[in-house]
């Protein structure tokens, strides 16, 4: 797979807002760990953000949902594709798994129970080299999650 991807994206949605938010937060200064003088206390921003903060967006129960979309374009026996693994997760009221809790270990779970099994080579590797897509997507099924593929001649590239 090396020299013949030739554009990778990752897009993350969480919340609308979210980041120019967060990058609010950031610019002035309230992540910052070190301690500063506040009148006649001294306290870290971070410290005071996370205390105020935290529980004004604390859920107990968060029912969301997580999309994940891969697509790629290439030629298949010479001629132009397109193929789309698409995962689709909801929140899961018997564990109590937001879909953003499931989603973002759902591939590390699977990944240490092959090599538990012997079925991964042992040492850092890549994802990606290290199991097969199609394993991590027949794994994924087994726990529970929606995964569609599909491939699509196209009329050009």
């Amino acid at each position: 797979m090396v020299d013949r991807v030739k554009t990778y994206q990752l897009k993350i949605l969480r919340y609308p807002g979210t980041f120019a938010q967060l990058k609010a937060f950031s610019d002035l200064g309230l992540f910052d760990p070190a301690p500063m003088k506040m009148g006649d206390v001294e306290l870290a921003p971070r410290q005071a953000f996370c205390s105020l903060f935290e529980p004004r967006v604390r859920e107990d129960v968060i029912a969301d949902v997580c999309l994940i979309r891969a697509q790629v374009s290439g030629r298949n026996d010479g001629r132009p594709v397109t193929a789309v693994v698409e995962l689709v997760d909801y929140h899961d009221p018997a564990t109590g798994f937001s879909a953003m809790e499931r989603t973002t270990g759902w591939h590390l779970g699977i990944v240490a129970a092959m090599l538990a099994r012997g079925e991964a080579p042992v040492g850092s590797w890549p994802l990606e080299t290290a199991v097969t897509g199609a394993r991590i997507v027949e794994e994924a099924r087994k726990r529970g999650f929606m995964v569609t593929e599909s491939v699509r001649e196209e009329t050009t590239l």
